[in-house]
């Protein structure tokens, strides 16, 4: 299951290096909470499975899937033709920015009980989203970079000082998403 941030920094990677350029070729839904986009990569149709199921959002990368004849719903009717330029997530959250040619952002949001896709003009001055949910404030202004982030050992030994004088208590300072990982 993915819940994880080093999880889906390793997802973003992934999804950068096989779609970047690729051109989007529609976009839709036939599941509540799965919305399907697919993708001319290369000669090849890709399409990229994104699922906001509370407990189990994701993005899938798969080379097969079945549009219904019914129960299918167009969805971000101008995307098909644009293409995409990145893929990154964000440095300290589960938001995986897709960056398009023509500078709107595709961002999944993908934390366990609100996760979401969201479409955003340049600026982020407007948007859509896929589920009608109220969204975490700032998303948009996050910063976006696949690199595993590096700390010094003055980071770590102030971060310890600061804290209750446990482990777990100083990488919670240092970076929230660490101490999920070795807490669970």
């Amino acid at each position: 299951m993915f819940t994880n941030w080093l999880t889906y920094r390793a997802v973003a990677e992934a999804l950068d290096a096989r779609l970047k350029n690729a051109e989007i070729l529609e976009c839709f839904t036939q599941m509540k909470n799965e919305l399907v986009i697919a993708l001319r990569v290369s000669d090849e149709v890709q399409f990229l499975q994104c699922s906001v199921e509370p407990r189990s959002a994701s993005l899938l990368l798969k080379s097969e899937f079945g549009r219904a004849r019914r129960n299918s719903l167009d969805l971000f009717p101008d995307l098909p033709g644009d293409r995409i330029q990145d893929i990154r997530i964000a440095a300290t959250d589960r938001v995986i920015r897709i960056a398009l040619h023509s500078g709107r952002m595709l961002h999944a949001i993908l934390f366990p009980v609100r996760a979401n896709i969201v479409l955003t003009d340049p600026g982020s001055a407007s948007f859509e989203s896929f589920k009608h949910t109220s969204l975490p404030g700032g998303f948009h202004a996050l910063t976006y970079d696949n690199m595993l982030p590096q700390f010094s050992n003055d980071t770590i030994d102030r971060a310890f000082e600061a804290s209750d004088g446990s482990v777990l208590s100083a990488l919670r300072d240092i970076k929230p998403w660490i101490s999920g990982t070795f807490a669970g």
